[in-house]
């Protein structure tokens, strides 16, 4: 009786859903595309991953939070809130009153270091505000602050075994293959309603036509799509190496290529960096824990990354995707392509307060440094307030966002803060090595996942202006915490 309740109730919520995506067809008629996305992946949900009402919501809210501003409700021409916010809200209304999970939450901040700061992070970004020049902005930043670590919360809570943990993944899997589908069409260049980073410059593909071939997806800028391909090529790396039949390691590395070529044209250098770094990283740690299965898959991965990367570069009509690599000094050594405009000079890998990418960012680094520090901002900005602060110095050329999340810390929340989230960081890798190797003195999966993520995404979350309401960031967050008490549980 209980079974056939949850199933009629999954399938009210299934048609719900269906009526909100109907609602976004009548708002944005042109985004028919994304809208067949959302209902295809909603029917997923529904016939694979939907046991009950709560399992319905959770992956309607990883799906929503993926799509971000692709799918909202509209409130007049400058205003609307995300479709996730209303999922989220009723799943944390559900976790709090049936489930009563503030027990819990009681109980784990006594009890586990990793709740507690989460807490003692809360209670300080709110506390901030008093000394915050722009209180409307800190207010914002606030409420978006909560909505992520709901949403992180929300991915832990449904997490706690590895049979779950490994139904998340595989829901994560189909949703990335669409992605990288949607990826494609971009590539192919058309267009399909979903405004994007360029759309905001008059004339901009007329001027770079090649742009109108660069992916975003829903991530707005390809930055942020190049960082969800790079992670999503971490749990490709690790599916492959694990894979036990030729049919899984054919589709792992397939799904591995069609990343690369979206990773190419996106253009992001941060990801493609970070990426490298991580397969040799693996390839590392295979070797220290003499690992062949790992060993084998990584250094095959790192052929087939190089050749498929040099290869196209020297495709004439890719130099435009090739163009940020010859404008780094280190990496123009490697005369990847021929850029005849670097962006800064040859032998200096960034100068202070001058115009370039690279430089932009090392001068919003050091303008943090010097504030928070030197001038004794040791409590920080304040909530959301680097920027403003940024702003107010009028040395970055109109860029005001810190395009890393540890300055950003640093910026917002000062040393203190800074330190204890640089110590719980530390932990949280700390007990992933310890976990690594099993009773069978194999790897464990789930601890790979964690180890080579956090190391991933310590680089990643440079290449984002922020990543405060940036959702890949924080779901990848909830993933390794969950690969972490998984791992233990496999112990």
């Amino acid at each position: 009786m209980k079974e056939i309740l949850e199933n009629n109730i999954a399938k009210y919520i299934y048609v719900i859903l269906l009526l909100g995506v109907g609602l976004n067809y009548i708002q944005e008629p042109k985004l028919i595309v994304v809208q067949v996305f959302a209902v295809f992946y909603l029917t997923v949900i529904f016939k694979r991953f939907s046991t009950s009402f709560r399992k319905n919501i959770y992956y309607a809210t990883l799906l929503f939070s993926i799509m971000g501003y692709a799918m909202m409700f509209h409130i007049g021409e400058r205003y609307g809130i995300y479709y996730f916010y209303f999922t989220l809200f009723v799943y944390i209304i559900l976790l709090i009153f049936k489930e009563k999970y503030y027990i819990n939450l009681l109980n784990g901040i006594k009890n586990n270091k990793y709740i507690r700061f989460l807490t003692i992070f809360v209670i300080y970004l709110l506390v901030s505000i008093v000394w915050t020049y722009d209180k409307k902005v800190a207010i914002m930043s606030s409420i978006n602050y909560i909505i992520m670590i709901c949403l992180l919360l929300m991915i832990v809570v449904e997490n706690k075994s590895k049979d779950r943990l490994k139904e998340t993944f595989k829901f994560l899997e189909y949703v990335y293959i669409g992605i990288l589908v949607l990826g494609f069409v971009q590539i192919l260049g058309f267009k399909y309603g979903l405004k994007n980073s360029y759309d905001v410059v008059p004339n901009i593909y007329e001027k770079l036509p090649y742009l109108i071939r660069v992916p975003q997806v829903f991530f707005y800028n390809p930055n942020n799509y190049g960082v969800v391909v790079s992670l999503a090529m971490i749990f490709i790396l690790v599916a492959y190496s694990f894979s036990k039949t030729k049919k899984q390691k054919i589709y792992y590395l397939t799904l591995f290529i069609c990343s690369q070529l979206n990773l190419i044209f996106s253009k992001c250098r941060t990801a493609w960096i970070v990426l490298v770094g991580f397969v040799i990283f693996a390839i590392i740690l295979s070797i220290v824990y003499k690992n062949k299965n790992l060993r084998k898959s990584s250094i095959q991965i790192f052929i087939i990354m190089s050749v498929i990367f040099f290869i196209l570069s020297l495709v004439p009509n890719m130099t435009y995707y090739y163009d940020k690599f010859n404008a780094t000094p280190i990496l123009r050594k490697l005369n990847i392509v021929n850029i005849h405009k670097p962006a800064i000079p040859n032998n200096e890998i960034a100068s202070f307060g001058e115009k370039g990418s690279i430089n932009v960012r090392y001068t919003l680094m050091i303008d943090v440094i010097n504030r928070v520090i030197k001038e004794k901002h040791l409590l920080g900005f304040g909530v959301g307030n680097t920027p403003v602060y940024i702003q107010r110095v009028g040395n970055t050329y109109g860029i005001f966002s810190i395009h890393s999340f540890w300055f950003e810390i640093l910026g917002d929340f000062g040393i203190f803060i800074f330190l204890y989230f640089i110590y719980i960081c530390i932990n949280i890798l700390r007990d992933l090595f310890i976990g690594l190797k099993n009773k069978g003195n194999n790897l464990n999966k789930y601890s790979l996942i964690g180890i080579l993520c956090s190391v991933s995404i310590a680089g990643l979350i440079f290449a984002p202006s922020s990543v405060v309401a940036f959702t890949p960031f924080w779901i990848c967050l909830a993933l390794i915490y969950s690969s972490l008490e998984v791992s233990k549980l496999e112990d």
